[in-house]
């Protein structure tokens, strides 16, 4: 049935804007965008006028959501273009940067602003400020939100106009330093979206905030002023405007962008108003975080085997002081003064202690790099000022450390801080891995310096002084995480109490503890993989003579700790042990080296600009137990006064042989394994994948740029990042591909074509060279050939990829976009199933004839004409059946058009088909006149229940009045009980979700998430999260034909997903139902769902619903009522018993004389009158058949007939019943039979008295 027709299409084409920049282009004009309704959804497509003259069509994006607010732009001073349309209330965009020949990928944008205050929503007004924070009209900061992500081209129009970019404000926004009247020209621009006054109120940390807003006696206090540029430019200019208020500068030193002042409430309420200010926060002093480690971390498996001991690594501990004599330590260089404090003291000899090495102190005080050709580095805090100038001199003479680690911080905090923002800025642009202390806090309450997105988060879990793991736990011990904008921390983890080590006075102490013990023991750590690295353990050949010079970038070294960190097992966000308490694990240098033999490895040296990717291939061979892949990028600090604190996003995608999807950290907040499926992450700058027991084959791995907001990677002159990539569990190569192009002819294409697939491949390490060609984008190789041709036999519209290689097995890949329309014949439907001979009982039972029509329509955008169509039996049938009408004629069928075949297709149930199973057809060799094309078969399109009469009835109900063994898992709030009407879609902008219903179905409970008000926002699901609440076993196990149904209440985000999943066997599961683009309802829907694959003849059914969700809006969720399974329950097969066809003595023939035969045979089992008899040439077979003339109805047993010439005839008597008039069709054995040219009759009735 065809039930929805061509409802509108609408094209919107918009002008040129009217203010362009002196000496700018003109010539570029905005596209225009299409946006058309069909039966399958709706259709975004855009046309773009190039400026050769010629027009690029391309389809951007089909959903099912409802479409609105289409808008199209263009900068007028580049060939920058973007096309944004809504859909349910959601932004959607897409961009081009050569003047619409090329497009990205459509992309939902989230358009609210992150302040720290709360989101504010696109169309919103900020809440009024104090007066005293309120913008007084001669500031000179806006926030400036894009329609679209941040493209190179939109920052460089709003320089171009003479306003200056300062910083990243998420989403798609920049703070910008303007005159007022050029930020009138700015927002007149095309692609800006908003113009708002960068308030002095939103520059406060809300302690500052609260500080100036209160009364109270004159205070004095010393807070971090952070200026927009790094340096001391800024910064002096905020210092003259503090001083000339009466403040007083307590530091400002002229590297980065903090400055300490000394001011009160009022000299505060005035400085935040300045120009220069991007942020203030509270000062606050530095504090402290207070044998079977060596084992654990594999340090003594490391040295025993291979001999590494920490030799030519250098390395700081920055802590409060160090006694510089103990026995432990020889050598110890220091950066700086220092004092003498046992916790300095305890911290370096984790790292440097060289316990009784030395023929003095006790072994079991040995540190992870013992050796004396390691270097310890020492830095007191309390005599450190210039951080950033500290840790610089750390990468030259005379220290040349690889590392930092620190064990103390500034007071703590659940925010990102200006320290925060120091150190990611410290780490991003010195590229220096330092490893920082969580905290001690048992809650999120961290040191500032653990939050930087660039540094190693260290937490800890209680050991118990043993090396079994099995009772480790955290217990409300460290500091955790996540991060106050959703990231993962702590990065990593090491032990928490009872550590060994080196204290003040000499000696030792046995009860040092902390994140601050946990922090040095992975310094150690990493302080062995750096010098396994330069040993070439990973095989990348680093270049240099000392392990300084050959070490990798900072993001590389973490993402190599990352990687090969020992896991706890855990289970949900619940666990003791769950990832923002362990983080990825504890790091081992006996992993990294076992590993390393496996392993992929790249450095931050490949600069990927925005929108490109780079993909990888991995090959793992079978039985590997784990394939791990770590990817990192450095990132920029992270804007204070916002509440997302990554600037650029580049995302980590990996792809099964079999075409499975991973991304980055999906489902590794609650396992220690990744989940397939889910969305890309768009919060951490660390993205993992980790697969258990792996397929075997050739993996995929892709990083891609997705926005770049800021330059991250400076050695270049483009807008650009770099990444670190860490593969262990499969091996890869990094090298330099052949160069690799083709051409498409023609393009665009229609479907029947013969396409063209033109290379060009040269260089790398020369050939030969191999091809793989992907011509649909479904990962799937389609040739191997050099220039191949390809027939497309359905519209489409996207990528074809080329992969080459040269002889050296070194890759490259190159991807064009390719337009191919016509016709798109699908299997719709079959219909009038009709019994033409058997017992009536309603049931299609063995040996009983019936016929069907298939409905086919027509999905593409041309229509389709004279289509034909065949039907085949199909794999998993389960029985004999003879097919007796194979084809059928549909006509021509118009765009969004179905048509009925004609004539029906007939088809025989063998005698011997089992009761209660399948037969399966496909629908074959689907094919049109014009264009010329065959269509991919439909298989098992149509299934048909053999001995199923019924009547199905219902075998299983719940309407959840009590507890039948449900059971939640990954902390989504499933609840049984009664709905209350709680939750909404309040927390997305512009949402127009609905709360749960204020009943149920029936009865008076339901399932569903968070029913009584559990969460944050009560009765919504939470951010976050991938939850699952399962049935128990469903005994199926009498019931064929099964089918659900349910009553659904359901309100989810575009952003989150629900589904509903059954398995046969509770371990492997199918998605039957799933959202795509969110879901809204306030009343009860019903679904129908055949799960006969799944329940048949099954005593371990099971059922499970689903919601997976992201880090920001949420909805009420599910409510399910009403489910209920029915399937045949009885054995109603009632065979139809045929006799044999023609005489049960066979035929016989009699010479006669005079060149006659007599032919007699028996009657015809269905009582026929009359028969029909064909001649044929017995060397020929039956193909040889003819009528014999004047014998097509003969009413008697017997005729004579001439001998003929023939040597070997054979004769066929063919009765003629009620169903069948004279033409022999198929043979009794079941197979297919041509009919004779010359048949007495048309080849359209069938013998009754076949089997």
């Amino acid at each position: 049935m065809r039930k929805f027709p061509l409802l509108f299409a609408m094209l919107l084409c918009l002008a040129l804007p009217d203010a362009v920049f002196a000496g700018e282009k003109t010539d570029l004009s905005r596209p225009e965008l299409s946006v058309e309704r069909i039966e399958t959804g709706t259709t975004i497509s855009v046309t773009s006028r190039l400026p050769d003259g010629t027009t690029h069509s391309q389809t951007l994006r089909t959903t099912r959501s409802r479409v609105s607010s289409p808008l199209t732009g263009a900068d007028a001073r580049s060939q920058a273009v973007f096309a944004l349309w809504e859909e349910d209330g959601v932004r959607w965009s897409a961009t081009s940067r050569d003047g619409g020949r090329h497009w990205s990928d459509a992309r939902a944008l989230k358009m609210e602003l992150r302040l720290r205050d709360g989101a504010l929503p696109l169309g919103a007004t900020p809440p009024a400020a104090p007066t005293d924070l309120a913008p007084r009209g001669d500031e000179r900061l806006y926030i400036v939100q894009f329609r679209t992500r941040s493209l190179p081209e939109w920052r460089g129009s709003l320089a171009a106009a003479g306003g200056r970019v300062l910083a990243y404000f998420p989403y798609n926004a920049h703070i910008v330093r303007a005159d007022p009247a050029v930020m009138e020209t700015i927002a007149g621009l095309d692609f800006v979206e908003r113009v708002l006054p960068y308030e002095p109120a939103w520059r406060l940390s809300p302690e500052l905030k609260a500080w100036v807003e209160s009364s109270g006696e004159p205070q004095i206090r010393r807070v971090r002023v952070m200026a927009f540029e790094w340096g001391s430019a800024g910064k002096a200019r905020i210092a003259a405007a503090a001083v000339s208020l009466g403040a007083e500068i307590f530091t400002n030193w002229p590297s980065g962008h903090i400055i300490e002042i000394d001011l009160d409430r009022q000299q505060l309420r005035q400085l935040v108003h300045h120009d220069d200010v991007m942020w203030a926060d509270p000062w606050s002093a530095p504090e402290n975080d207070m044998d079977l480690v060596r084992e654990d971390a594999g340090t003594n498996w490391i040295e025993n085997n291979f001999g590494y001991c920490g030799q030519d690594v250098r390395g700081e501990v920055m802590d409060a002081g160090v006694q510089d004599d103990h026995m432990d330590f020889d050598g110890i260089m220091f950066h700086g003064g220092h004092d003498v404090a046992s916790h300095g003291t305890s911290t370096y000899g984790i790292v440097f202690g060289n316990g009784d090495r030395d023929g003095d102190g006790e072994a079991k005080g040995t540190g992870h790099m013992p050796c004396p050709e390691a270097q310890g580095i020492f830095a007191d805090y309390g005599n450190v000022g210039d951080r950033f100038a500290h840790t610089e001199e750390l990468k030259s003479a005379p220290y040349f450390a690889s590392f930092q680690t620190n064990s103390w911080g500034d007071a703590r905090t659940r925010s990102y801080t200006s320290v925060s923002h120091q150190m990611d800025d410290i780490i991003w642009r010195l590229d220096i891995a330092i490893t920082q202390s969580q905290s001690n806090a048992g809650n999120q309450d961290s040191r500032p310096q653990a939050w930087a997105k660039n540094i190693i988060s260290v937490g800890g879990v209680r050991h118990k002084n043993t090396l079994d793991t099995s009772d480790d736990e955290w217990s409300s011990g460290a500091s955790i995480g996540p991060a106050e904008d959703g990231r993962i921390k702590p990065d990593i983890n090491y032990w928490y109490d009872s550590i060994y080590t080196t204290t003040t006075g000499n000696g030792y102490t046995s009860t040092f503890g902390g994140t601050s013990a946990a922090t040095p023991e992975s310094a150690g750590v990493l302080g062995l993989i750096v010098q396994m690295w330069a040993d070439n353990v990973w095989g990348t050949d680093p270049q240099g003579t000392t392990v300084f010079e050959k070490q990798p970038h900072f993001a590389t070294i973490k993402a190599l700790v990352i990687n090969n960190a020992q896991q706890y097992d855990f289970s949900g966000t619940g666990d003791d042990l769950t990832r923002v308490h362990q983080g990825w694990g504890r790091p081992s240098a006996r992993v990294a080296y076992e590993r390393a033999s496996r392993s992929l490895i790249v450095d931050q040296d490949v600069p990927l600009q925005l929108g490109e990717s780079i993909s990888y291939d991995v090959d793992v061979q079978a039985g590997e137990s784990e394939l791990k892949v770590t990817m990192i990028y450095p990132d920029p600090p992270g804007t204070t006064s916002a509440s997302l604190h990554r600037i650029n996003d580049v995302n980590l995608k990996v792809t099964s042989p079999s075409g499975t999807v991973y991304h980055g950290n999906v489902g590794l907040d609650a396992s220690p394994y990744s989940s397939p499926g889910g969305t890309p992450n768009d919060v951490d700058t660390v993205e993992n994948v980790f697969v258990q027991n792996p397929e075997q084959g050739l993996w995929t791995v892709e990083i891609s740029a997705v926005e770049i907001n800021q330059d991250a990677f400076l050695d270049t002159a483009e807008d650009d990042v770099t990444f670190a990539l860490v593969v262990t569990g499969g091996a890869g190569s990094v090298c330099d591909g052949p160069a690799t192009d083709f051409t498409i002819t023609p393009n665009p294409a229609r479907v029947g074509d013969s396409v063209l697939f033109d290379s060009t491949v040269n260089g790398g390490s020369g050939g030969p060279y191999t091809y793989a060609w992907d011509f649909d984008g479904d990962g799937v190789t389609d040739s191997t050939e050099a220039d191949p041709t390809y027939v497309y036999n359905r519209p489409y519209s996207g990528l074809v990829t080329l992969k080459t290689r040269d002889s050296s097995d070194c890759p490259a890949s190159v991807e064009h976009d390719i337009t191919v329309t016509g016709p798109d014949i699908r299997f719709h439907d079959y219909i009038n199933l009709t019994e033409i001979e058997g017992n009536a009982n309603g049931a299609i039972d063995p040996g009983e004839i019936w016929e069907l029509t298939v409905d086919l329509r027509n999905d593409g955008d041309e229509t389709a004409v004279a289509v034909e169509a065949d039907l085949a039996l199909g794999a998993g049938t389960a029985g004999p059946v003879s097919l007796l009408s194979t084809s059928a004629s549909y006509q021509d069928i118009p765009v969004g058009g179905i048509a009925a075949g004609s004539p029906a297709y007939r088809f025989q149930v063998g005698q011997d088909f089992p009761c209660g199973f399948n037969i399966y057809f496909d629908v074959v060799d689907i094919r049109s006149a014009d264009p010329v094309v065959t269509y991919p078969a439909e298989r098992r399109a149509i299934k048909l229940l053999v001995g199923g009469a019924g009547p199905s009835v219902d075998f299983f109900h719940d309407g959840f009045e009590t507890g039948l063994g449900w059971s939640a898992a990954g902390g989504g709030e499933w609840q049984r009980g009664a709905p209350q009407g709680l939750g909404s879609g309040s927390s997305l902008p512009g949402s127009q979700a609905f709360p749960d219903p204020t009943s149920a179905f029936e009865g008076t409970n339901v399932i569903g998430t968070d029913l009584s008000g559990q969460g944050v926002v009560k009765g919504n699901y939470e951010d976050a999260i991938t939850s699952t609440y399962t049935s128990p076993a469903i005994d199926a196990s009498g019931s064929v034909g099964v089918e659900m149904r349910l009553q659904r209440w359901l309100n989810v985000v575009p952003q989150d997903r629900a589904y509903i999943q059954v398995s046969p066997d509770g371990s492997t599961w199918t998605t039957i139902w799933e959202t795509s683009d969110g879901l809204t309802e306030n009343t009860w829907t019903a679904m129908f769902f055949d799960v006969s694959d799944y329940a048949d003849r099954n005593a371990g059914f099971r059922i499970r619903f689903g919601l997976d969700s992201d880090d920001q809006a949420t909805a009420s969720g599910w409510n399910i009522d009403d489910l209920t399974l029915s399937g045949v329950t009885k054995d109603s097969c009632e065979p139809v018993a045929r006799g044999v066809p023609g005489a049960s003595d066979g035929l016989s023939i009699t010479r006669t004389g005079g060149g006659l035969l007599d032919l007699s045979w028996n009657s015809d089992c269905g009582a026929g009158t009359a028969y029909g008899i064909y001649r044929g040439d017995l060397t020929l077979g039956y193909d040889s058949l003819k009528a014999e003339p004047g014998l097509c109805s003969v009413s008697t047993t017997s005729a004579t007939v001439d001998e003929g010439p023939g040597r070997a005839d054979f004769f066929l008597v063919v009765p003629n019943d009620a169903a069948f008039e004279g033409s022999y069709g198929n043979p009794s054995g079941g197979g297919s039979r041509a009919a004779a040219a010359d048949a007495c009759y048309p080849r359209d009735r069938f013998d009754a008295c076949a089997p």
